[in-house]
């Protein structure tokens, strides 16, 4: 596994890690293994950052994560459906935006640090991620609802 970083400062941490090979990709991954755009975005994503978020806003990470979350669930109880490459797509989407802005990412990359001293535009992304959870949300409850949902 390769990690990507900034090359201008030995202080940045890694902001996502990339895959060496498919098989690399498809480890540890619950959904299926003949996605190659799931294949290619797996590890984007970093599950375990932790940010600190000091006032009662939600944090742009933690919001970013439930989003992936319930795509991942969506995306593996609708592996079958028509619709299965349009949510793929999406979802491809989230992830190439999250690693590209560092709404994941520690510390002073975070894109919650970066907003801090911004409260306008810090809430039009917590609200845009905010409609999109709750966009998968009702898909899942109204149009899937058999799926198993993540504990968030």
């Amino acid at each position: 596994m390769k990690r990507s970083h900034r090359q201008d400062s030995p202080e940045v941490p890694v902001l996502f890690e990339t895959q060496d090979s498919p098989e690399e990709a498809g480890a540890g991954s619950n959904l299926p293994s003949t996605s190659p755009l799931i294949q290619s975005m797996e590890g984007v994503i970093i599950n375990d950052v932790h940010v600190t978020d000091n006032d009662s806003q939600s944090s742009i990470a933690s919001l970013t994560r439930e989003c992936h979350q319930l795509f991942q669930a969506i995306l593996t109880n609708i592996q079958q459906s028509d619709e299965f490459e349009v949510v793929e797509t999406q979802f491809g989407r989230l992830n190439i935006w999250a690693s590209n802005i560092g709404a994941v990412a520690d510390g002073n990359s975070s894109l919650d640090y970066r907003l801090r001293l911004s409260d306008d535009i810090k809430s039009m992304v917590v609200q845009l991620l905010e409609v999109l959870k709750g966009s998968l949300c009702r898909l899942g409850k109204y149009k899937y609802p058999n799926l198993i949902w993540p504990h968030i």
